[in-house]
This record gives C-alpha cells, structure tokens and sequence, in this order.
C-alpha cells in the first residue's frame, strides 16, 4: 500500500520540463532587471537587490539543469511515447 501512495506523490509532484524552463528565464529577468530597480528602504534587502544581478546566472542554470533532468527522466509506462498503454506494451513483450 505504502508503494502505492509513494508512487502517486512521486507523480503528483513533477512538473513538465518546459515550465521549469520557462521558469528559469522568469527568474532571470527578475533577478537581473526588475528586482535592482525596485528602492528598498532597508540596509540588508537594498544589499541583497544590488546582488541580485550577479545572482541570476545561477539561479537560471541551476533551473534549468532541472529541466533538462526532467525533460531526459523516462515516463511511467503507462504514458510513454508509443501511446500503447501497459496491457498492449505487455501483449507486445509475450508475442515476441
């Protein structure tokens, strides 16, 4: 039982690759020109906006890594690209 419920988290939380690209230059944007030209009044978040430039590389590949491990993970069989499902994949494996 406890399989179950692990695999169905583990599908419940994985998030298509091109989101987390497209994340990814959302985040890099942001980092390096929206954030800097937003006046903060304290001493350690104006510090951190100033950083924030510097940052965005890093950010930005370290996302989309991720996406490129997702777009590369292999699928459950029951959604791979032949569109056969797991009974056909199985009637496929016992014919050959």
């Amino acid at each position: 039982m406890t399989e179950q419920t692990d695999k169905k988290t583990d599908t419940a939380w994985k998030t298509p690759w091109w989101l987390t690209v497209s994340t990814a230059f959302l985040c890099y944007y942001l980092l390096k020109y929206f954030i800097p030209t937003i006046p903060f009044k304290g001493v350690v978040v104006k510090q951190m906006a100033q950083a924030a430039p510097d940052i965005a590389p890093i950010v930005a590949i370290i996302l989309l890594l991720i996406g490129a491990k997702q777009l590369y993970e292999p699928t459950d069989e029951k959604n791979d690209n032949t569109g056969k499902g797991k009974k056909d994949k199985q009637d496929n494996d016992t014919k050959n």
